[in-house]
């Protein structure tokens, strides 16, 4: 394409084919006005404008920038000329006058206003000469002549208003008040130099919102719009980086960016970025993902995660921009005519798309794991809501972990969040409830609907848990018998006694412990090592030793327990309710667990020193509870007659008074005592107690009768 131009008025030409200015002007860009104005920008930048004003109204679009202007040479032989490229192959790491790094390449942007607008005047006055020119170009004009053309190639004459005079004498020339008003935004706009396109006779179909073009700016031009010397405007309203960028719960790196370089055709290149999320992804999905930005424009348009498959849960919450130049850099052009795309079916693409899909989900994983810690934070807090049934520390974990995992619908809903909590940990009290609870969650997990269904199917494992917390219950009542016999025998009993109750129930140490099972061969292994010395002996533990060694009936006066996986060990070492504890035990029991830890090296190992006089003894090892039998007794009996109140609150809408009272013979007369002081804490629970106690009394009465 070429373009004639002579010096006198009317006579700028532009020469061009029909089927150039359809395709890339109007179906490339119709009716996409923020792909137009992008393109505009864009122009305005590598004109090195400090501002662009953008003014929207229902008839027009105005577009001013105060950059360097065009000369009339530049537009004849640049502008006007259709496809001519605005950097050549030895040109492409060119730079404006201003130091800029040219984001146009091609040279087609120009056609991009014909895909919102039928008729497009330019204003522009040059900083090198000084001058002005004006004109204007109507769409339905240079499209006529085609059916009548017996050549592919039309010139076409655009309106001239202003052809190449001083600024002074430019008020001279217009003739209407329209022209005048035109002048007027231009000068206040660009006082010394610029360019400003009116598009009118717009075709969209709908009203430019904008509130909307800005996001869309700020989305389209974030490496730009962050620089301190341009700035774009709609309407006046500057386009911010409030604006430019969401609000963002996670960010990485928190401040800045991460840098990193990549092999394309053998050479390193750098690329810049960085990565936020939102807290609620409440904006279109097109504008989710990453955006790569070449020249500070944008290149690879967002809904982009590099074809990450699995993760749009997580991604739809990604907001992430990465620069990398280089892609406007090389030989081969591998952004597209929008600039919406990337080659990446081009070989110099191939280590960066394999690098981007690394990023990606490095990203998504920092912001689960950030995202979980926080929720878990919340989560932990309402756990430890006395409202709630009384759970263990390692089952409030269990159950954080499902909570935390579910979806925003759960997650940002707080009284939703507190139902499923309360739901939960009525659930977890239950072992059979339990385990169909974590069985169905890992079918659902990362599935923000599937959170909703799972809450559904944990009403209706609510409803029919109350046969099963009965039968639960009686359980419970008993183990808070035989605990209230094992305070009696830690009064009267021997060592031997309480030591094999203890391995056949750790649950008695403490609730968290009925998943640990006792490890003879490793109490086998350890008294070995003492006889090898391996591990020290300290006062008793020889005679012990040498009694074990020639005897059946004498056991070391120690235990191990631990999981079924061997992540969690516990050592305990049991003393005579008849003997005083002493700093010897204590020795003791930390050269076991010193051994253990050097067996299992990346196990969690705890220990307990049970006998009498613990609270006369010295321990500053956080690994080791120094505990008095009555104390352990006591507390573990309380913790079941927590959960039996619980279990016995969940059911006693609908169970029977009788079938209640039975469980209080199981317990006993000291449990049942106890659990009405519980109930006094209780209006609830303590109004059930008195019914009971009132309809068991009457049932009485009438069989003595």
């Amino acid at each position: 394409m070429t373009m004639e131009v002579e010096s006198v008025k009317n006579t700028l030409t532009m020469k061009y084919s029909h089927n150039i200015i359809e395709h890339l002007g109007l179906s490339l860009y119709q009716n996409k006005p923020t792909n137009v104005i992008a393109e505009l920008v864009s122009n305005s930048y590598d004109a090195d404008a400090k501002n662009v004003n953008i003014e929207l109204t229902n008839e027009k679009i105005i577009i001013t920038d105060d950059g360097l202007g065009m000369t009339l040479e530049e537009l004849s032989n640049k502008y006007l000329v259709i496809g001519k490229r605005k950097r050549l192959q030895k040109e492409l790491n060119q730079k404006s006058p201003g130091g800029r790094k040219y984001m146009g390449r091609k040279g087609i942007g120009k056609l991009a206003p014909f895909g919102v607008a039928n008729h497009i005047t330019v204003i522009t006055k040059s900083k090198n000469e000084g001058k002005v020119n004006w004109f204007s170009i109507d769409l339905k004009e240079i499209l006529s002549p085609e059916d009548s053309s017996e050549v592919n190639i039309e010139k076409y004459k655009p309106k001239v208003i202003i052809n190449n005079e001083d600024i002074d004498t430019v008020h001279k020339t217009l003739v209407n008040k329209e022209e005048m008003n035109f002048w007027e935004i231009f000068q206040n706009n660009a006082p010394v130099s610029g360019t400003m396109i009116i598009l009118r006779e717009l075709t969209l179909k709908q009203k430019i919102n904008a509130e909307r073009l800005k996001e869309s700016m700020g989305r389209r031009f974030t490496v730009t719009l962050l620089e301190p010397d341009f700035n774009v405007y709609v309407n006046g309203e500057i386009v911010s980086e409030e604006v430019a960028l969401p609000q963002f719960e996670y960010k990485f790196p928190e401040d800045g960016f991460d840098q990193a370089t990549i092999k394309v055709n053998g050479e390193e290149k750098e690329v810049r970025f960085w990565c936020g999320f939102v807290k609620k992804a409440d904006w279109p999905q097109d504008q989710s993902g990453v955006g790569i930005y070449a020249h500070g424009k944008i290149a690879q348009d967002r809904p982009f995660t590099f074809g990450i498959k699995g993760l749009e849960i997580f991604t739809r919450y990604m907001y992430a921009v990465i620069e990398a130049d280089w892609v406007d850099e090389l030989p081969n052009e591998l952004i597209s005519t929008d600039r919406t795309s990337i080659n990446w079916e081009d070989g110099a693409t191939q280590n960066f798309h394999e690098w981007g899909q690394k990023q990606v989900r490095t990203w998504v994983k920092s912001y689960r794991e950030k995202k979980k810690a926080k929720q878990e934070s919340v989560i932990g807090e309402k756990l430890n809501n006395h409202a709630l049934p009384p759970i263990t520390s390692s089952e409030k974990e269990h159950i954080k972990s499902i909570v935390s995992s579910m979806g925003d619908k759960v997650n940002h809903d707080g009284p939703l969040q507190d139902e499923v909590i309360a739901k939960l940990a009525s659930a977890w009290l239950h072992e059979p409830a339990k385990q169909m609870i974590q069985n169905l969650w890992n079918q659902l997990k990362e599935n923000d609907e599937n959170s909703i269904q799972f809450l559904k199917v944990i009403e209706n494992i609510y409803e029919y848990l109350i046969p099963e917390a009965l039968s639960a219950s009686s359980i419970m009542a008993q183990k808070i018998y035989a605990l209230s016999k094992l305070h009696q025998l830690s009064l009267s009993g021997i060592e031997e006694q309480l030591q094999v109750l203890l391995e056949y129930f750790p649950w008695i140490i403490n609730f968290e412990y009925d998943k640990l099972v006792a490890n003879k061969s490793l109490k086998t292994l350890a008294m070995e090592a003492i006889d090898l010395d391996y591990i020290p002996a300290y006062g008793e533990t020889k005679e012990t030793l040498a009694e074990w060694k020639g005897s059946t009936k004498t056991r070391p006066d120690f235990c191990f327990f631990n999981t079924q996986d061997q992540k969690e060990f516990l050592v305990v070492e049991l003393k005579n309710p008849q003997i005083q504890l002493n700093s010897t035990n204590l020795l003791q029991l930390q050269s076991y667990i010193a051994w253990l830890k050097g067996k299992f090296p990346t196990a969690k190992v705890r220990g307990y020193l049970i006998g009498v006089g613990s609270k006369n003894l010295e321990n500053t090892d956080t690994a080791i509870a120094v505990m008095d039998w009555t104390e352990l007794c006591l507390h573990s009996r309380r913790t079941y007659l927590e959960h039996l109140a619980a279990m016995i609150e969940g059911a006693k809408d609908i169970a029977n008074p009788q079938r209640i009272y039975n469980l209080f013979d199981l317990a006993g007369d000291e449990a049942k005592e106890l659990l009405h002081r519980v109930s006094s804490s209780n209006q609830d629970f303590n109004d059930f107690m008195t019914r009971v106690d009132r309809e068991i009394a009457a049932k009485a009465t009438k069989k003595g009768k």
